[in-house]
């Protein structure tokens, strides 16, 4: 349930290829369709902001590839261009005022994973603006390790920002140092 007691919700029928997201104004309301993506197309994520008023979603064409597009929830109006190249699965996060989000961006080519990074969108702007917030770049604010093959890539979170298990500890430093 979002503000306004909306509820935003996919479903799919027996004939449909694909799931669809679809609005209602309370229980009662009536069920109005929002996004329903072209034959041999997928939905991916779908999350509204937190005022209810815009909605992000991917749509993939059987890949974890996918292009992010943004809509007014009440007008049904496509607002900015859609962004290609997103994962079409991972969380669009987005800030409190609705007026921007977080998304996550695979490379061009080479591993599909392997220097993803996430971006800042901000409504209303091109989308070959947006801002690098995370990644393995030198000039995102929050680095992440370049590793140099996917044997090498960190599995865990303390191998990738080993100064925070430092500061917080580890029960197996603790354990042998007590010892």
């Amino acid at each position: 349930e979002f503000p306004h007691r909306r509820f935003i919700y996919s479903k799919s029928s027996p004939q449909d290829e694909t799931s669809k997201v679809y609005i209602r104004d309370g229980l009662d309301g009536r069920e109005r369709l929002l996004v329903s993506p072209a034959a041999k197309t997928n939905l991916g994520a779908v999350y509204a902001s937190l005022d209810g008023k815009t909605l992000a979603y991917s749509i993939t064409a059987g890949s974890e590839r996918a292009t992010l597009s943004i809509l007014d929830i009440d007008s049904g109006r496509a607002l900015d261009k859609p962004i290609a190249g997103v994962l079409g699965f991972a969380s669009i996060d987005w800030t409190h005022d609705g007026r921007s989000f977080f998304y996550t961006k695979l490379p061009q080519g080479g591993e599909r994973f392997l220097n993803a990074a996430v971006y800042r969108h901000v409504l209303g702007t091109d989308p070959g603006t947006d801002t690098l917030a995370i990644g393995p770049s030198a000039d995102a604010p929050l680095r992440t390790p370049r590793p140099a093959s996917p044997d090498t890539h960190p599995r865990r979170s303390t191998e990738i920002f080993p100064r925070a298990r430092r500061r917080r500890g580890d029960s197996r430093e603790a354990r042998s140092t007590s010892s």
